[in-house]
């Protein structure tokens, strides 16, 4: 309270520091000025470590989000490879059974779908 230096091996006041749950505990009976200020410092404590770790949660589920979106891509690129080979096969089967043309012919053919589609 003079404003002399304190001794670093000296506790803090109870003031001045944050209070464990048992000393609120024992506390409880005789509360005081000194027990708020102490209360204060615990909550403002425990505020700051609840916000960090809450902090440390959502970069967490950030990371799982944008691993998650980044699977589902690979997957559709999946499902889109598939579905790429299934029609390959599909007009090489269909090519191969029923039309027996040369390429020639497929040139006309296609050209002639894609004047009709236009």
């Amino acid at each position: 309270m003079n404003g002399a230096p304190r001794d670093a091996t000296e506790p803090a006041p109870l003031w001045e520091r944050p209070w464990s749950l048992e000393e609120i505990r024992k506390g409880s009976q005789s509360w005081s000025l000194a027990s708020d200020a102490g209360l204060l410092h615990f909550l403002q404590e425990f505020s700051q470590q609840t916000i960090s770790r809450t902090h440390e949660i959502k970069k967490q589920v950030d990371g799982l989000i944008s691993e998650t979106k980044a699977t589902d891509c690979r997957l559709h690129n999946v499902f889109n490879d598939f579905l790429m080979l299934s029609n390959t096969q599909f007009i090489e089967n269909h090519c191969s059974q029923a039309m027996c043309v040369s390429p020639e012919d497929m040139m006309l053919l296609l050209e002639r779908y894609w004047q009709r589609a236009a």
